[in-house]
């Protein structure tokens, strides 16, 4: 048949081998010898934020690349591992197949279809082969979570299973540690899931972390993905290149044996890919806390907002979390129309079958939840099938082909058709209007004889100022200025700690009557760094920025 096909094509030399023929020949002697730096492989980029580029790696960075993660993870020719997504991935020909030839295990691969259609058959397959080593992104855990009702109607034996990967995708906090509680009866260990970072520059995964229950809370924002492999090392640096302080998110930089010396027959790429002193630029935002990496998102998937940063994962994992909401098929896109000055958010999302019988009430539930959590309104919010929501072949959403249909032009419809209200279809939908200031006129206004003030007083002297003016004006004003320690310095002034309840309770109980009128300056004026971190920001409630 093969044959017959051959001569329909006029396929020219053309030729059938059969096994038992090959078999009958004399064995080949002039194998090629490679050196170290000659190409071995060509990998895909995923293209979830633009066009695939293929990357080049070399039998040295591919060995060395192995030989580093087999050493920093332990892993031993007694180990069994299993990978069902596709081997055209980095994920499942390198960090797996090529690893485990390296290490010397047993090593199983799978379809990636029969686990998506019935995601209990991945447990199954580890429960039947005692597999030790196994990998999914994120969205992969989020199909076990799903399965609970019928986790709970049988046991399976996961108690050989010592390192569970979690990488190829953000990292949600929430999903992670729901599947270290669901399969806990199951034998799975406490300490098995281990976060990672890598990509097809970098021979896959290069850095890797440990996740438990006891050492993570469900709503952290950034899940650590911790510390590179032997060989490796990674800066976080600001727009010019200059290493950022720990703790200030910036630009994810990356150097070693194992990256990647560019990308094939792309020279333009491959220019902007490296800086002047040999670093990779990833691509990716992170932050470095105690010597741990944690990814913030990719630089493409920030939506600046009038000046304010919004992550594309963070919306996500919000939206995901709302019953009715399809798990894993949740984008958040910047898109920018034109004669725009600033992004607008598109949340897209697929429903579930109980979802979309209440379609605006889910919709109503979503910008609720979005605004609640991330204190934004997205501008659109659009129900999509499933297979309208762009996927990698290993699950990741292709974001920027969401964006670009967008901008296209290919949701007009659909953004009509949800931007008005459900009880007026004739008014005038949301994206007709366009937010802007204008002045208003201050209201006079008087004040009564005799007010009392209680003023928390700024660093400048600002209310100070003002409290001496009122007071000349027949007010009774009280006066507070930050300090470490509680101390009354006058009739009518205090000082306290910001921070320190018992504090404001001693100053309350030292005022002849709660006053009129309290103005909170302790904010104003501060002199600390602009707020990068969370627990900056914190502070920043307190102190000022």
């Amino acid at each position: 048949r093969l044959e017959d096909f051959a001569r329909r094509e006029a396929l020219e030399g053309f030729r059938v081998a059969t096994l038992a023929g090959l078999r009958q020949e004399q064995p080949e002697s002039a194998w090629h010898q490679p050196a170290p730096d000659d190409l071995a492989l060509l990998l895909l980029t995923s293209g979830s934020t633009g066009l695939p580029k293929a990357v080049r790696q070399t039998h040295r960075n591919l060995l060395a690349w192995a030989g580093a993660v087999r050493q920093h993870c332990g892993f031993t020719p007694a180990d069994v591992s299993l990978n069902w997504m596709p081997l055209d991935h980095v994920g499942g020909l390198v960090m797996f197949h090529l690893r485990d030839v390296v290490v010397g295990c047993r090593q199983i691969h799978a379809m990636t279809e029969p686990v998506l259609q019935r995601p209990l058959a991945w447990l199954e397959w580890m429960e039947k082969h005692r597999v030790t080593i196994t990998w999914a992104p994120n969205f992969a855990f989020g199909l076990i979570n799903e399965q609970e009702a019928e986790l709970a109607k049988k046991r399976y034996d996961l108690s050989a299973l010592a390192f569970v990967l979690n990488g190829g995708e953000a990292i949600v906090s929430r999903t992670a540690r729901r599947f270290l509680r669901l399969l806990a009866p199951h034998g799975l260990p406490a300490t098995a899931m281990r976060p990672s970072w890598g990509m097809s520059e970098t021979c896959s995964s290069v850095v890797f972390s440990r996740f438990t229950l006891a050492d993570t809370t469900d709503d952290a924002p950034f899940v650590e993905v911790g510390r590179p492999i032997p060989g490796t090392q990674v800066r976080i640096v600001d727009g010019e290149d200059r290493l950022v302080p720990a703790g200030k998110i910036g630009r994810l930089q990356i150097k070693g044996v194992s990256i990647t010396p560019g990308y094939h027959q792309n020279p333009e790429v491959n220019e902007k890919s490296y800086t002047s002193d040999g670093w990779f630029i990833t691509g990716d935002l992170a932050v470095l806390k105690d010597g741990e990496l944690s990814i913030t998102g990719r630089e493409k998937d920030v939506i600046i907002v009038n000046g304010v940063n919004f992550y594309s994962q963070e919306i996500e994992s919000v939206v995901e979390q709302v019953p009715g909401v399809e798990v894993s098929f949740t984008a958040a896109c910047a898109i920018r129309l034109p004669a725009e000055n600033t992004d607008r958010i598109a949340v897209f999302f697929s429903p579930t079958e109980a979802g979309a019988k209440r379609l605006p009430d889910l919709l109503r539930d979503i910008r609720s939840a979005v605004v609640s959590k991330e204190a934004v309104n997205p501008d659109y919010v659009l129900p999509l099938p499933k297979d309208a929501i762009p996927k990698t072949a290993i699950g990741k959403i292709q974001r920027a082909q969401l964006k670009q249909l967008f901008e296209r032009g290919d949701f007009q419809a659909l953004v009509k058709k949800h931007s008005s209200h459900a009880n007026e279809p004739a008014s005038t939908p949301d994206w007709f209007y366009r937010p802007g200031w204008i002045d208003a006129p201050l209201t006079e206004g008087a004040l009564p004889a005799g007010a009392s003030f209680l003023f928390f007083a700024d660093r400048e002297g600002a209310l100070s100022a003002l409290a001496r003016e009122l007071s000349s004006a027949g007010h009774a004003c009280t006066v507070v200025e930050s300090a470490e320690e509680f101390a009354q310095s006058g009739q009518t002034a205090f000082r306290l700690s910001p921070g320190n309840l018992d504090h404001y309770t001693r100053l309350l109980a030292l005022l002849p009557a709660l006053p009129d009128c309290v103005v909170h300056g302790f904010t104003l004026g501060g002199d600390g760094p602009e707020p990068d971190t969370l627990a900056q920001l914190e502070d920043a409630q307190g102190a000022g920025a």
